[in-house]
């Protein structure tokens, strides 16, 4: 689909970490909605596939390069948005979601586009478990009971193990460690960087993740999947009545951090009911995996945010959905672009 056809309900979407499973998910999204895109790239490496996909791609400099300053970072991506005149930005890396979330009001004045992103205090909230277990008991849900180390002894004495350690600002599994006694918590806590202490809430077999996106202060979609993991990624994800039963706790949630952007909520299924244990203030890893039940949260967003369209109601589909991997044959005079970029 050409760049720039003329036509007044093309839009020209920018996708960041398009290597990523956060970035293919938005990119499949885009292309089985029924929005009309123009789509640019970018990355950080010529092996991400999904530079292959776009209409056009860039590499970005690599943040985490030695000399690469944050300004240079943000004056690319101005200088992209421009270039290709971008209207809608969407986050697909993990670690782009606070710099965006910084940086958002500059991107949007110098260049008109929309950033899609939670406000940085959302994302503060989100981002630090400790800080996310009170957010959720000051909002008067369910949460996990947590401690820093310097509250260990007092945390012993209401909670039994086994419990959980695990970085105040990791992601997945990273450095989570399931302790069943005093010996294995010492040990966990001198190998988990900034380690939060909490209670183990639940059971696998009830693990949730759930997503809704908001805007102006409304719920514009939800979505809960009762999932399986391996490595920290969702690989099954199944939609049921009892999903459902969980979308109104979830628009709630979704609500409650007052903030514009999508957001992912991993929680359990308890006998005292759902407790979250997790909040990710960007889309999710199963962003795409949702269409197949009836949710497009990136074609509900692009709709509010750059047409006014309100969310049509959901013709919802039971079912599961399965990851499965696969392999992208890429020309060798292609690579060797991206490459000597």
């Amino acid at each position: 689909m050409p760049w720039d056809s003329g036509r007044v309900d093309m839009i020209n979407v920018l996708v960041t970490g398009v290597g990523s499973l956060i970035g293919q998910g938005l990119l499949r999204a885009l292309k089985s909605s029924a929005l009309s895109c123009c789509i640019t790239g970018t990355d950080y490496f010529a092996h991400a596939v999904g530079l292959y996909w776009v209409d056009r791609g860039y590499i970005l400099p690599d943040l985490l390069a030695p000399g690469v300053t944050g300004r240079a970072w943000l004056a690319e991506i101005v200088r992209i948005i421009g270039e290709r005149r971008i209207d809608v930005v969407l986050v697909g890396l993990d670690f782009e979601v606070a710099i965006f979330a910084e940086n958002r009001r500059i991107i949007e004045e110098q260049t008109g586009a929309k950033v899609i992103v939670a406000t940085s205090e959302a994302v503060a909230i989100c981002k630090d478990k400790y800080r996310t277990a009170l957010f959720l008991q000051e909002s008067g849900f369910l949460f996990p009971d947590s401690c820093l180390p310097q509250d260990i002894e007092t945390f012993l004495e209401r909670r039994a193990f086994p419990l959980v350690v695990k970085p105040r600002a990791g992601f997945r599994s990273r450095d989570l460690f399931v302790v069943r006694d005093r010996k294995e918590l010492a040990e966990a806590m001198s190998r988990c960087p900034d380690p939060v202490v909490q209670e183990q809430v639940g059971v696998c077999e009830a693990e949730y993740t759930c997503g809704t996106v908001c805007q102006g202060g409304e719920s514009l979609s939800v979505i809960a999947l009762r999932r399986d993991l391996k490595d920290g990624n969702t690989i099954r994800a199944v939609f049921d009545e009892q999903c459902l039963g969980l979308h109104e706790f979830v628009r709630r949630a979704g609500l409650a951090l007052r903030s514009d952007g999508p957001f992912n909520f991993q929680l359990r299924l308890t006998e005292r009911g759902p407790v979250v244990f997790e909040i990710n203030p960007r889309f999710s890893g199963t962003t795409y995996m949702r269409t197949f039940f009836g949710v497009n949260e990136v074609e509900v967003l692009i709709n509010k945010v750059h047409f006014g369209k309100d969310p049509v109601p959901v013709e919802w589909s039971s079912g599961v959905a399965l990851r499965y991997y696969d392999d992208q044959f890429i020309p060798m005079d292609q690579f060797r672009k991206w490459s000597m970029t």
